[in-house]
Parts: structure tokens; sequence; C-alpha cells
């Protein structure tokens, strides 16, 4: 019935797998051996047996939801009345963060292929295209040189998982990777897109992994694998502000469930690095500091900051000593941040320009297309699609002049 209904030959084995284990363990058991016999006793019997031979959650709820799906046929069949299965909750599976790589790890990976060679040019090739389209390692072997078009810097994605077809984006410095190892090594005739080393294409998604294995044992660097050059690829768009349905598109979901993961994944790393600010031991020994100042790193960027021998005669951009505190800290960034200063801000290659104005006795930010904004944290978030520190992101351009 899968294979009819146009499942991939990896799911279909997969769903094998668990329904032979299921009669493996049913026979030992001693449980029904028609499914018209089952109760929900048996379910737990089931489910119980591979608890106890150590399987671990993810495992077991595995098992449980493909054999679900076996009596979900069988109901739909009229093979039995209940599916009692579904009556049976699975075990909660826990949401691990599996840490993409970082840019320092990625470059090591790059740095230790001899582009002089077949196989140093090819694996530089492969791990600029996995990193920089996201697909996964059966798509990647799948990819034709003709799936590739040049000129609209894009590729196509014929054999994507529930045959669900799609086209990814593919850059500047990831085609010129590709067209290296094409003219040098591979040649233009048509065919899969990465070859083995004598020239035949790459058997299974399984010859990749060992690939990349391999790469990371050579430079001692654990878990290198395709999937975390996709885990890698949607972590660090969105980071760099994608919108999550646009990650969902590039990488083929079928909904919002697992992209969101990645997200989760972002936002867990995006708390760790804004510990250092949120501590509550950070801002204990910032409030009983000898002169009791602000801590001007964490207040605003340095292009907000006055000389650190300014004379406080000329106080109106100058930070005074205050308490760490919330309030004081808004204050003190105020008095930089006062109407009439005009802020710049460069993000991904453009530049952005706020005027700080005062209406109504009440400062607002005013970007250059008019729109306006109650904080600088506010006025840069429309820009870069994220929550941003408006004192960091911002730079002054052109400060208040005191009055004669």
């Amino acid at each position: 019935a899968l294979k009819i209904e146009g499942k991939t030959p990896t799911t279909i084995a997969s769903y094998a797998n668990s329904l032979e284990d299921f009669r493996r363990v049913g026979r030992r058991l001693s449980l029904p051996e028609r499914v018209e016999e089952y109760a929900v006793e048996h379910v737990y019997e089931f489910l119980g047996a591979m608890q106890e031979r150590g399987a671990s959650p993810d495992y077991r709820h595995r098992r449980h939801r493909e054999v679900q799906t076996l009596f979900s046929w069988c109901e739909r069949m009229g093979l039995v009345d209940e599916n009692v299965f579904k009556r049976v909750p699975r075990v909660k599976v826990g949401m691990k963060i599996k840490p993409p790589f970082a840019p320092e790890e990625v470059r090591l990976l790059l740095e230790s292929q001899d582009r002089g060679t077949l196989g140093g040019c090819r694996n530089y090739a492969i791990l600029l295209f996995l990193l920089d389209t996201g697909v996964r390692a059966s798509e990647c072997i799948s990819i034709r040189l003709e799936d590739v078009d040049w000129e609209r810097r894009r590729v196509f994605v014929r054999h994507a998982k529930g045959q669900k077809q799609r086209w990814v984006g593919l850059g500047d410095v990831a085609a010129s990777a590709l067209r290296d190892y094409i003219a040098g090594f591979r040649g233009e005739r048509r065919g899969m897109l990465f070859l083995s080393g004598h020239g035949e294409p790459l058997s299974t998604g399984n010859s990749l992994r060992i690939i990349l294995r391999r790469i990371g044992d050579a430079v001692g660097l654990a878990k290198v694998h395709p999937h975390r050059f996709r885990h890698t690829f949607a972590t660090w768009a969105i980071e760099s502000g994608a919108r999550e349905i646009d990650v969902q598109m590039l990488l083929g979901h079928s909904d919002m469930t697992m992209t969101q993961r990645y997200a989760r994944t972002y936002t867990s790393e995006q708390a760790v690095r804004a510990h250092g600010q949120l501590s509550p031991v950070a801002q204990l020994e910032s409030s009983t500091d000898a002169d009791n100042s602000v801590r001007r790193d964490e207040v605003m960027a340095p292009g907000l900051l006055p000389p650190r021998d300014a004379s406080r005669d000329t106080a109106r951009h100058h930070v005074r000593n205050v308490a760490p505190k919330e309030k004081e800290r808004l204050a003190a960034a105020r008095v930089v941040m006062q109407a009439g200063v005009t802020l710049v801000a460069k993000y991904k290659g453009a530049e952005y320009r706020c005027t700080v104005v005062e209406q109504d006795d009440v400062v607002v930010w005013v970007l250059a297309d008019g729109r306006i904004f109650k904080s600088p944290s506010a006025a840069g978030r429309a820009i870069t699609g994220t929550q941003v520190n408006g004192y960091r992101f911002w730079m002054i351009q052109q400060p208040v002049q005191d009055a004669d």
C-alpha cells in the first residue's frame, strides 16, 4: 500500500523494519496473530517489552507511530473496528538542541581540502554546496549537472523527500567552487553532479556521510554529517533575519514543525549570548563597583559613547555615573540619543538612517521612509526583522551641538 501511495523506498524500508520487529516481539510474548484480536493491554505489552530491552524513547516513539499507521490502514480497510494503538499515548521525546557548525569549524573543514586534487576539489565543493543549499544527503547525491541553473543561481531538487520537488538557491562562492570542480576534474558530461574517484555516481546518502566523516576525523572534528550542514544552514539563515516561511520552502519541509525546531535552537543560543547582560550576578557585581558606574560596553555601542576624558561641563553628550538599573541605563542612553541626532546603521551591506525627533514632548525615532517608532530598538527591529538592542545597533552620525 505504501509503495502504491508513492512513499519513498527509504520510508517503506523503515516501516518494513518496524513491522518485522512488531511481529517478532509479538510472537515472543505470545500476542495475538490477528489484528482484530488486539486490545489495549496487548499494545502496552509490546511497548513495555521495548522499554525493558533498553530501547531509547526516540526508538519506541517511532515504532509506536509506524505500527499505529498499520492499524490505521487496517481500520480504513474495515479489518478492525478501532485502532487500539491510538488509545495509548506515545512516549514523550525530549527536544534535543543539536548545535550547528561554528564558522571557525567550517573554515577548518574547508582549509583541510587540497583543491589541486580530484578528491579535495570535489569535497571542497560538496562542503560549500551543503552549507549553501541545506539539501539532504539523498538529495545532494541525486543532483544532476543539468539541474544547476548557473544564470539564475539556483538548483532544481527533483528527488526530494516525499517527492516534493523544489528549487534551492546557490550563492556565488559555492557556484565558483562547483565550476572549479567541473572544469578541473569532473567535466561537462551530463549526469550526477558529484562523482566518486572512479567517475561513478555516489551510490547512496551513506556514501556522502562516509566522505564527510573522514574529513571530520582528519581535522579532529566530531559529528560532521550532511544533516548538520542542513541544520547549520537553517540556524544561520534565521540568525541573519530570514523568515521561517523562507527557510521552510528552501529546506522542503511540509509544515513549520521542523523549521521551528531550528528556530528554537537559534533562540536558545541567542539567550545564552545575552546571559552576560541578563545575569543577576553580573548586575549585582556592577551595582557594587567602587565608582558605581555603568559598564560602557553593556549600555550602548561605541559610536554612542563620549570620549573617556571629556569634561563633565559638556554633559549633553556624556554618560553620567549611574547605577546599572534599567531605568537609569535608559536615561543615560537618552542623554546621548536626544532630539536632533541623526543615527546610522549598516545591515547586510545596506546603510540605514534614523532621526531622533521630539513630538509633543515625546522623543521618537523616525526612519528615512517616514515610519515612526517609540524606541531605537523598535526602529532597528523594523529593519532586521528580529529583536535588536537599539543602543548597539545605531551609531551617531550627527551629534547635537551645545547651545552657546
